[in-house]
């Protein structure tokens, strides 16, 4: 058996071709709402200067 801790089951891939910006997502937390793209949008420009748009996998 293999152990895959960053497999898609349990992250969703965002990245920001624009900036090379590149986060993992929980997927539970994605899949309830309680982190979306446009939150994390919202939180990577107010912590770094730019426009940031996060397209995902």
């Amino acid at each position: 058996m293999m152990l895959n801790v960053f497999g898609k089951q349990t992250f969703i891939q965002a990245y920001d071709e624009q900036t090379s910006v590149y986060v993992l997502i929980n997927r539970k937390a994605f899949d309830k709402g309680e982190v979306t793209i446009e939150l994390l949008n919202m939180e990577i420009s107010r912590l770094y200067e730019g426009d940031y748009s996060l397209a995902f996998d």
